[in-house]
């Protein structure tokens, strides 16, 4: 006969990777303000619920002419210094190597990646503008205590994010040869109270980095098939 113990640990256990497999991926966080690194923003507009917070396509392109993409090397931006600058080296290049390689592996997919800009190349610059890492201890804990929980979901209403989650914030913009705005956004995601990324301390904000990644591929997929249609 299974003991009253065993049983309440059985259960707990349950709901604890229901909620895993619930939860797992990051959220648009509703809360967001541009950092300035971008400059001009009077073109970019709020985007839909799947997409980034501000967003900006330039209709009047047409994406199909765009065979190559150059990947500048990826910026920090924290001009208040109220966040990235107050990590370890070593944590501002891993922040770097992270996004640079989310996006090398899905627009290497489609686009040929190359060095320099040039004709029917699209330049992308992107800067990370936030980036907090998780704390997987006092995120379990505040995870199992009711009074956790409750302090979790007060924080999330007031801030955007719940205790000890990890988050993040992106602005990107694409350019042409000739300089012109081809694209451009801002965006900002925070780590699910249960996820996966919750383990480890830098795993909400990589879950981040490869939603954006996979989002710009789909969009430009998007654009490119429209263009072509049309043409």
């Amino acid at each position: 006969m299974i003991s009253r113990n065993a049983r309440s640990i059985s259960i707990v256990c349950a709901l604890v990777c229901a909620a895993l497999m619930a939860g797992c991926g990051t959220y648009r966080m509703s809360r967001y303000e541009p950092s300035g690194y971008l400059g001009d923003y009077s073109m970019l507009k709020p985007g839909d619920s799947d997409q980034a917070q501000l967003l900006y396509v330039n209709d009047a392109i047409d994406f199909s002419r765009y065979d190559n993409i150059y990947i500048r090397p990826i910026d920090l931006y924290d001009p208040k210094g109220t966040d990235l600058s107050k990590l370890k080296p070593e944590d501002r290049a891993r922040l770097r190597e992270m996004l640079d390689a989310a996006l090398r592996k899905e627009l290497g997919a489609d686009y040929e990646l190359v060095d320099a800009p040039g004709p029917g190349t699209m330049t992308l610059k992107v800067a990370v503008t936030e980036a907090r890492p998780s704390k997987p201890i006092r995120n379990i804990i505040s995870s199992v205590l009711p009074i956790g929980l409750a302090i979790s979901a007060v924080k999330r209403v007031l801030f955007g994010t719940h205790v000890a989650v990890g988050h993040a914030a992106i602005e990107a913009e694409l350019d042409d040869a000739n300089g012109r705005r081809l694209a451009a956004a801002v965006a900002r995601r925070a780590g699910r109270k249960w996820g996966a990324g919750n383990f480890s301390s830098w795993g909400d904000v990589d879950s981040a980095f490869n939603y954006w990644a996979r989002q710009l591929r789909s969009r430009l997929d998007q654009l490119r098939e429209r263009n072509t249609k049309q043409g």
